[in-house]
């Protein structure tokens, strides 16, 4: 007997008292039990394990016509289990498993799982951004979180200092709202009820700020404003005064005034009045040098104007002058007053002889008398004189 036919005998032996051949299956193991009813290969061991081919990927590349489900371990570029997840004509080798290898998607870390090659969706196969959830995210569904914590939150940055958290009491962890981190601490709440609070998490209004606050550019109001005052009963309402259609400084405006003042006011500029100014009491101006009132119901008013002749008269002879208007008409005769001479021309006497009297007044114009009270002839070519009409409004 020659000594490869001795081998084959052998190893034939070998393998009779492990392998075990059915109608239903095949089974490997040292029990010779028979395979699962459901296995066409059923291998047991306890100390082994099993290989399947190896090869790197240019020879699995190099396999023709490989059937679907073929599987192989590659031992090069990523190293792990492929399967043939194509056809014989087109092969498509797919690895085994999300970490089954060091160049797979999903790798693990300590306790730890990390993916970098691209984007993750889920509920999407198209994903935009790192992480695109194509459905809503839940973040403590547990209530684990703590109050006044980050602990299950949504953070940014490296030290989870800056998050967006559950708004908790704490009392009972209850969840009331959501809170806005910044630096580790709490600065602004929204509670339960869509109140929001910048520097308060018990915020009481819709915006309820405890600290300053700017506004660069419009700041409306709807309703009410209350600056100093919790509760306005005014569309602006201070500690110190009151604003409707009306405003009120220091006092509660009265309801025939749009501005009503309480105590002494300065006005350090042109103060424009297009209606009536009513006082009370004397109106005083350039600081107590003019003082215009009346004693009755009647307001009076001051008009200014000029009136111009010319005269040539001896001792003792003058002129009745025509109807000269003030330029304004009052609703009463006003008091006219002749002042200065503001112009004169002429050839002889003096301005000191003219005699100028005011007379048959009336609400719109007045008439002059003017004499010359001289020793000697008075011929002037033009003279002005400045008077003043002062009257009921």
């Amino acid at each position: 007997m020659s000594r490869k036919l001795l081998v084959l005998l052998v190893s034939v032996c070998m393998i009779s008292t492990q392998f075990e051949a059915y109608s239903q299956g095949v089974a490997i193991n040292e029990t010779n039990a028979p395979p699962d009813p459901s296995a066409m290969l059923d291998i047991e061991s306890n100390e082994k394990g099993m290989l399947v081919p190896r090869m790197n990927q240019s020879q699995r590349n190099a396999i023709m016509n490989p059937a679907n489900g073929l599987m192989i371990y590659q031992t090069d570029n990523t190293p792990g289990f492929y399967y043939n997840a194509g056809t014989p004509a087109t092969p498509d080798w797919q690895m085994v498993g999300s970490n089954a290898g060091s160049g797979s998607q999903w790798i693990t870390s300590g306790s730890g799982i990390h993916y970098s090659e691209g984007n993750v969706g889920i509920g999407t196969e198209n994903p935009v951004s790192m992480l695109s959830v194509n459905a809503g995210i839940n973040v403590d569904q547990s209530d684990s979180n703590g109050f006044n914590s980050l602990a299950s939150a949504l953070t940014f940055g490296q030290n989870k200092k800056v998050g967006i958290a559950s708004n908790r009491s704490n009392s009972g962890n209850v969840q009331k709202g959501l809170d806005l981190y910044t630096g580790n601490q709490r600065r602004i709440s929204i509670d339960s009820t869509g109140n929001v609070g910048i520097g308060t998490t018990v915020p009481l209004y819709r915006l309820d700020v405890s600290g300053s606050a700017r506004f660069s550019s419009i700041l409306y109001a709807a309703y009410r404003l209350g600056i100093g005052v919790a509760e306005p009963d005014y569309p602006l309402h201070t500690s110190t005064g009151y604003f409707t259609t009306r405003i009120g400084i220091g006092t509660v405006p009265h309801s025939s005034y749009s501005l009503d003042l309480l105590g002494s006011s300065r006005f350090q500029g042109n103060m424009r009045v297009t209606g009536y100014v009513v006082t009370e009491d004397n109106l005083t101006v350039q600081n107590n040098k003019g003082i215009v009132r009346s004693n009755s119901a009647t307001q009076y008013k001051i008009v200014p104007f000029t009136y111009t002749f010319a005269i040539n008269a001896g001792p003792g002879g003058g002129f009745e002058s025509v109807a000269v208007p003030y330029g304004e008409t009052f609703s009463g005769t006003p008091r006219v007053i002749v002042a200065q001479i503001t112009y004169a021309t002429g050839t002889a006497g003096n301005l000191g002889w003219l005699n100028i009297i005011p007379w048959a007044s009336n609400s719109s114009s007045t008439y002059f008398y003017v004499t010359n009270v001289g020793t000697g002839t008075l011929n002037l070519s033009t003279v002005t004189v400045a008077c003043l009409a002062i009257g009921p409004q």
